[in-house]
């Protein structure tokens, strides 16, 4: 009867290391499957980026709705998933004949893009996702 105890409680400690190491590995499995899927998810936003040699302002409609934008050089805006329609107007500001390129990229590929160095150009963008 001793030895069948002893057998017993060795089994159940066996088992409780085991099981405690198979939950520690999962979690650990599930963390970094998590921030992968957060990753690629991240990865498939839609990016507005503005690529300028001077200042510029305009407007930015989508989904959320409509807001001014403006700024001095490069700048970029994380719309999301899915925006919807898309649709961004950008002026340059400061006269000079650098040039401004307004992009929208969606899983890090240009999906539309436009550019224009006349002073004071405007570029717009219209595009449904």
């Amino acid at each position: 009867m001793k030895k069948i105890s002893v057998g017993l409680i060795t089994l159940l400690i066996l088992i409780t290391l085991v099981s405690g190491c198979t939950i520690s590995n999962n979690s650990t499995a599930n963390n970094s499957s998590a921030q992968n899927n957060s990753s690629m998810q991240k990865d498939q936003n839609v990016m507005l980026k503005i690529n300028s040699d001077g200042s510029w302002n305009g407007t930015l409609t989508y989904k959320n709705g409509t807001q001014t934008i403006n700024g001095t050089g490069n700048a970029a805006y994380d719309l999301g998933q899915n925006p919807g329609n898309v649709s961004v107007s950008v002026h340059k500001t400061d006269n000079n004949s650098g040039t401004i390129t307004v992009q929208l990229f969606k899983g890090g590929n240009v999906t539309i893009y436009q550019s224009t160095t006349s002073n004071e150009g405007t570029v717009s963008l219209n595009y449904k996702f």
